[in-house]
């Protein structure tokens, strides 16, 4: 049979299910908004913060209240599906995290500079400086094919730390991270960091089903009517989304060339500038 053949008709030899771990098979809205994509969350802390204490609390925050953030990313029997390790520890880690301490001020020649409207006041917008490399590790996956690899986790966390400035480059596959999911995570994890209580911080089930409410119920072709807020064009009526679509894609085609910013929103505790430019590897610019 022929190798080009999509892998959905191809006959799989039956694996079973890794010992000591649940399965999620990804959704088609998975694939579908993945598209292969690696994006990196990264955030500036004006301080030096202690790696030791991020790392520790975003591990028992994905332990006890996100373990489906702790899963590996797998093609088995045909099917893409996340493996949730029942327990985790030193060998299954629910996250790979890597530091990079400087033991000096970050300003120094040849480094970027920093605008100083990162850590004022007021909210700014400026263009992306070149910070990939203290965002991302030079083992944190730039593929998805990566991700793939056996017991590599779905989330990078990679920190930079100088006398003066701390960076947290939060790096996973798309397939199993959004925007909104990974601020969901940034969130529940500052205050864990804040010293909130624990019991009364909200989670997520390992076997949560999000996008249950898309699916009809047994026995009906409509949608169960109970969904969460729509946002952004998904608020729009099926014409204008299918307009805002067709002008997306045309942009893409017209001017495929992507620039990146920094978004500044200051928020107490402590102020950070968000990544929100392309996905930083050169496969998804």
């Amino acid at each position: 049979m022929p190798s080009w053949l999509p892998s959905a008709v191809l006959p799989h030899k039956h694996t079973p299910s890794p010992a000591g771990m649940r399965t999620i098979p990804c959704t088609a809205v998975d694939r579908f908004f993945a598209n292969g994509l690696v994006p990196t969350l990264g955030l500036v802390i004006n301080a030096r913060l202690d790696t030791k204490i991020l790392e520790e609390s975003l591990s028992r925050l994905i332990e006890h209240k996100f373990p489906r953030a702790g899963a590996r990313l797998a093609f088995r029997n045909g099917a893409y599906e996340f493996q949730i390790p029942e327990t985790f520890d030193a060998k299954t880690p629910p996250a790979a995290f890597t530091v990079d301490d400087y033991d000096e001020a970050y300003n120094r020649a040849g480094r970027p500079q920093i605008p100083s409207s990162l850590t004022g006041s007021q909210p700014a917008i400026i263009p992306l400086p070149e910070l990939d490399q203290f965002f991302r590790s030079k083992t944190c996956p730039k593929t998805e094919a990566e991700f793939l690899k056996p017991n590599v986790p779905l989330l990078h966390i990679h920190f930079t730390v100088f006398h003066d400035l701390t960076f947290i480059g939060a790096t996973g596959s798309h397939m199993g991270f959004d925007l909104l999911g990974i601020a969901v995570l940034l969130g529940a994890w500052t205050r864990v960091i804040n010293g909130d209580d624990f019991d009364a911080i909200p989670g997520m089930e390992w076997d949560a089903q999000p996008f249950a409410h898309y699916v009809p119920a047994p026995d009906s072709s409509l949608v169960t009517p109970i969904r969460t807020s729509l946002r952004g064009f998904f608020e729009l009526g099926w014409l204008s989304q299918i307009s805002f679509m067709g002008q997306f894609m045309l942009s893409n085609l017209l001017d495929p060339k992507a620039v990146g910013y920094v978004v500044r929103v200051p928020k107490a505790p402590f102020g950070c500038a968000a990544y929100i430019g392309p996905y930083p590897n050169a496969d998804n610019a």
